[in-house]
């Protein structure tokens, strides 16, 4: 969840030598992966930011979450109530309702699916590729997309999430070269995360 095995002086030194990243690098040092307590969240967020944009996202994942979410037993401090609808929730909710299109409740539907019957599993133990095939094949997710989702879920350190939408990481020729994609390896997962930040 924290990337508590990371190395960041090591992972810093070596993406510094890439001038375009230096100054960010240096801008935010000891930075880690950010990890998740739930990859099926982050998967509808995706299919959600594809659906209405990433501007509409957050207020259409709380509509999710208010609509089909549990209430916690003991509300937080910070004033979260509810967990997240799971995918056996919304395999079957009328997501249309919400305002999210039929390609878009179809989508989600299909990865609920997949989780449920054991298809797709946000597993630490599943290999990262196993992952990202089983995102693109049961959500329809495109590579890079899924590719970050899979990120967030394992904690890959050598993802390759570059122009992910849901990441905001630039689409630049640089960054898809195939030169410089060998110079981030193996941890081109921190430079997409370093790239996203404002």
């Amino acid at each position: 969840m924290f990337d508590l095995s990371a190395n960041p002086v090591e992972i810093g030194r070596h993406l510094g030598r890439l001038p375009q990243l230096a100054p960010i690098v240096r801008r935010e040092p000891g930075l880690r992966l950010p990890g998740t307590w739930d990859g099926f969240e982050v998967a509808v967020r995706v299919l959600v930011a594809r659906d209405v944009g990433l501007v509409s996202t957050a207020a259409m994942m709380g509509n999710l979450a208010t609509t089909y979410g549990k209430p916690l037993a003991a509300a937080a401090d910070n004033g979260v109530t509810l967990l997240f609808p799971t995918a056996a929730t919304l395999m079957q909710a009328p997501l249309a309702n919400l305002g999210l299109s039929c390609h878009a409740t179809h989508c989600i539907q299909r990865l609920a699916h997949a989780v449920v019957h054991g298809a797709l599993r946000f597993d630490p133990h599943v290999p990262f590729d196993e992952l990202v095939s089983g995102l693109t094949r049961e959500a329809d997710l495109d590579l890079v997309s899924a590719h970050w989702v899979a990120m967030r879920a394992l904690g890959e350190p050598d993802a390759n999430p570059f122009g992910a939408a849901s990441a905001l990481t630039p689409a630049t020729p640089l960054w898809l070269h195939a030169t410089t994609q060998e110079t981030l390896r193996p941890w081109r997962s921190y430079a997409a995360v370093l790239l996203a930040l404002p």
